[in-house]
């Protein structure tokens, strides 16, 4: 299949008025009968037929790989991440990378999921728009195209490049606008169209799943799922999870990203929080007095009691003493006299070289 995109000025209000549909009332009886199940979901549990769908994560995160093994699995009938699929054709739209990237990507994704070229040729449709670039109204002709050619998936790749020229994702009218014209197209295809967005910068871990992307709350609030990547406390890994419409809550799960695929680790899902500065601080200054501390010990090589480690050093007794109890699994510890005080005793440290931290 091949499409042709013939780049005109877009006319909003054209736009508009061939999206809204004759309006009429039913009863609720009428309603049900007229729409009396669900549509036909395309992940289970994360999204159907007709859907808009965000997907979320920082940078460079990998979500185009993640939209791209998505891609290959529906058009495949495979599972995706655990979860069935419904086999079907699927349009990849991409507008970030250079032509030959994207075949590269393409070949590399289905080479590791072994994906025959039948496939690919009968379930897999690509538009590259690099340096060619259309907004989503300029597509929305070659899109509707889409209705007859049995796809049930359409990626966009990525989001802010389908803004149209004046308009900013920060404009909550203005993605609301956007998302319905998303939503007229997906009700005509009858296909999920699956969005690459990216968050905000900053920490993503205290928020809830509908915060996290940058740009207009309408965003999130006017897709049927929104999904997101964020950072795992184990920087080999990744926490997914998502908001779904028509489908109960999910349970956030931790992916690894082994080039070029996507998989499902059995590691608790443990989002890595970002350090506040006073902690950060904190810290910096703990390290500081612990090489002191352990520098004046292993420097000496011989016993000394908390006085003598603290002339030694610029700092007072109480940091020291926390800096010796932090050292404590490096440390020999032995009561001695106290030399001022024979009927007492105090506590003296040795550093023990055989518990010298790694390099």
């Amino acid at each position: 299949m091949s499409v042709t995109v013939e780049k005109t000025p877009p006319d909003l209000e054209a736009e508009v008025e061939r999206q809204i549909a004759p309006l009429r009332f039913q009863s609720a009886l009428d309603f049900i009968e007229t729409h009396p199940t669900l549509a036909e979901p395309i992940v289970d549990g994360l999204f159907r037929r007709g859907e808009t769908v965000n997907v979320i994560g920082s940078t460079k995160q990998g979500k185009s790989w993640m939209i791209l093994g998505l891609a290959l699995s529906i058009a495949d009938g495979r599972d995706w991440l655990g979860r069935a699929t419904a086999q079907g054709r699927v349009a990849l739209i991409d507008n970030e990378l250079q032509p030959g990237t994207l075949s590269s990507r393409i070949k590399s994704v289905a080479n590791a999921m072994m994906v025959k070229d039948d496939i690919l040729r009968d379930n897999v449709v690509v538009l590259p728009l690099r340096g060619n670039l259309a907004g989503l109204n300029e597509l929305y002709d070659p899109l509707e195209g889409l209705a007859d050619q049995g796809v049930v998936m359409v990626a966009l790749d990525a989001f802010y490049r389908f803004i149209p020229t004046g308009l900013s994702e920060n404009d909550n009218a203005a993605m609301t606008g956007l998302y319905n014209t998303i939503d007229d197209l997906a009700r005509k295809t009858g296909a999920a169209f699956v969005l690459n967005h990216h968050s905000s910068k900053g920490s993503q871990a205290d928020k809830r799943v509908t915060d996290v992307g940058s740009g207009a709350g309408s965003i999130s609030r006017a897709a049927d799922t929104h999904m997101i990547i964020r950072e795992h406390q184990d920087d080999e890994l990744a926490v997914l999870d998502a908001a779904c419409r028509s489908f109960p809550p999910i349970d956030p799960t931790s992916l690894r990203f082994e080039f070029p695929l996507w998989s499902e680790s059995s590691t608790e899902p443990e989002l890595k929080r970002a350090k506040g500065r006073q902690n950060e601080k904190q810290e910096q200054a703990d390290k500081e007095a612990d090489n002191v501390v352990r520098n004046i010990l292993r420097d000496s090589g011989d016993w000394m009691c908390r006085a003598t480690i603290t002339r030694k050093s610029p700092f007072g007794p109480t940091r020291v003493n926390r800096a010796l109890f932090r050292l404590a699994g490096e440390l020999d510890v032995m009561q001695q006299p106290n030399p001022k005080n024979k009927s007492q005793k105090v506590d003296c440290f040795r550093y023990d070289c055989g518990n010298d931290p790694a390099p």
